[in-house]
């Protein structure tokens, strides 16, 4: 509870507390799930390592199309959530997540500018030390060139 998630710890002691049905249908979790983003330190934080997890993806991989470029819809949100044993903490609040800027918002400079960064890294590919974002091309302009998608 002193620690620096005992936040976490006491909005679910309360959570229960006030509801002890909320263990059993996710409500619980749920509100502590909106507690951890209350701290601007500790989402900023998480940012920060998964930019850094897909830089490195994207720097170990020959195809950027590992990354993937499609956008969770609101059903795939609940998913991602659910425990083992099929409880979905986070059922029907998908959209909400998607749309609240609380959630879906990169808010510090620095993880802005990385992720900016890594956005233009994954649709470029390298050939003859040159970036290039159409593959034909630079396979025309450096024809005994390896050319890497980055």
């Amino acid at each position: 509870m002193s620690g620096e998630d005992g936040d976490l710890a006491l909005t679910f002691s309360e959570a229960i507390e006030k509801t002890p049905s909320s263990l059993y249908d996710g409500q619980a979790l749920s509100e502590t799930f909106t507690q951890w983003f209350n701290d601007p330190l500790r989402v900023e934080g998480a940012e920060h390592t998964a930019l850094e997890l897909l830089d490195g993806i994207l720097a170990e991989s020959d195809n950027a199309a590992t990354l993937g470029h499609k956008c969770l819809d609101a059903k795939e949100v609940e998913i991602i959530a659910e425990l083992p044993g099929g409880q979905t903490y986070l059922k029907n609040r998908g959209a909400d997540i998607l749309k609240d800027p609380a959630y879906a918002g990169l808010n510090d400079p620095v993880n802005q500018a990385h992720l900016f960064q890594i956005v233009y890294d994954s649709k470029i590919c390298m050939a003859g030390g040159v970036p290039f974002r159409d593959a034909a091309l630079a396979r025309k302009l450096f024809p005994g060139a390896s050319s890497k998608k980055h």
